[in-house]
């Protein structure tokens, strides 16, 4: 289906265009992981499931998605997975950091590349590569 040898970035984003912005600031900020989209979050959740061989570096969903995430995060033991949740408005972002999600963060959309390299850093993501000035790099 897609080179394996580098994890994927998972992108559950329900309009086509708020996934081609997205995917265009995450290339604009120089990833060059595999970008996957997913209609849904059940059929992120479903791949995740079945695929044992699948690397997921990231996933970058909407608040909506994240809502569906539920049952599946909070499965004892936790999935690990770092998640950016993307919000439309300010009061939803809001009340969403007030929750303190551990490997979580949120940001408003649109966003600019340089947002969305600040956001990765605390989630601290491995295995993104990034081109800096023409040399391969890690975010760690």
């Amino acid at each position: 289906m897609f080179d394996t040898s580098l994890p994927i970035i998972a992108l559950v984003q329900s309009g086509v265009s708020d996934a081609d912005i997205i995917e265009t600031s995450l290339r604009s900020a120089g990833m060059r992981n595999p970008i996957v989209r997913y209609d849904t979050a059940d059929a992120l959740i479903d791949t995740l499931s079945k695929e044992e061989t699948l690397s997921v570096a990231i996933a970058i969903v909407e608040s909506d998605a994240w809502k569906r995430l539920a049952p599946w995060r909070d499965a004892v033991p936790p999935h690990p997975l770092p998640v950016i949740v993307t919000f439309e408005h300010d009061g939803e972002l809001q009340a969403f950091t007030q929750l303190r999600v551990v490997n979580a963060t949120g940001m408003l959309k649109p966003f600019a590349p340089r947002t969305l390299i600040r956001m990765l850093e605390p989630l601290h993501c491995r295995w993104l590569l990034m081109e800096r000035e023409g040399n391969e790099g890690t975010v760690e």
